[in-house]
């Protein structure tokens, strides 16, 4: 005669536990959410100049939602609590998130770090429309010279809304330098770099 087998009793799920589950969920409904927005981004932003933008903002949403999520077995009872039962701090870190990788786009754009693990841009010359005049709207007739630098981009927009720190360490850096040039004239010694 075979052995009994014991039946598995569920165990009930500790409190940190059960709002995991609830703030998962809610990143769930919040990712599908956003997959349907992108959805329709996409077919209506694929042919313009806006689409690079919305790639970047959209990597770094996703980066924000990752990060979130592995941050949650990490999160106090109290902060689970608000995130549980809160939309806006569910949406709040992927919102940054996107914010962050467009602020890092720009300061991209700008030159004013580089390196070969970051994107480099050209002007390009088949955008004509929009791009003769001074205005905001020609930092969207800079593209990547090849899908290379593309891909760069997307990893790095997603690093900047999974790793908040990285961007506003990028800005506490030029806050410094620029703190160490305030006064300095073109005769002044620099400093090293």
């Amino acid at each position: 005669m075979p052995a009994e087998v014991p039946t598995p009793t569920a165990t009930p799920l500790s409190e940190t536990g059960a709002l995991i589950v609830v703030v998962s969920r809610r990143l769930f409904f919040a990712v599908m959410g956003l997959a349907a927005i992108v959805v329709v981004a996409v077919v209506v932003l694929i042919s313009t100049n806006w689409a690079t933008s919305a790639a970047v903002i959209l990597s770094g949403t996703i980066g924000g939602f990752i990060g979130l999520q592995r941050r949650l077995k990490e999160l106090t009872v109290e902060d689970l609590r608000v995130l549980a039962n809160s939309w806006v701090q569910i949406c709040l870190p992927p919102l940054i998130g996107g914010v962050l990788a467009m602020l890092l786009y720009v300061i991209l754009l700008s030159g004013m770090i580089s390196s070969p693990l970051f994107p480099h841009f050209a002007a390009d010359p088949s955008t004509r429309e929009g791009c003769e005049a001074p205005h905001f709207r020609i930092l969207l007739c800079h593209h990547g010279a090849d899908f290379g630098e593309y891909a760069k981009l997307v990893v790095w927009s997603f690093v900047a809304g999974f790793s908040e720190h990285f961007v506003t360490d990028i800005i506490g850096r030029f806050e410094g330098e620029a703190a160490k040039n305030v006064g300095a004239t073109d005769d002044s010694p620099k400093p090293p770099q």
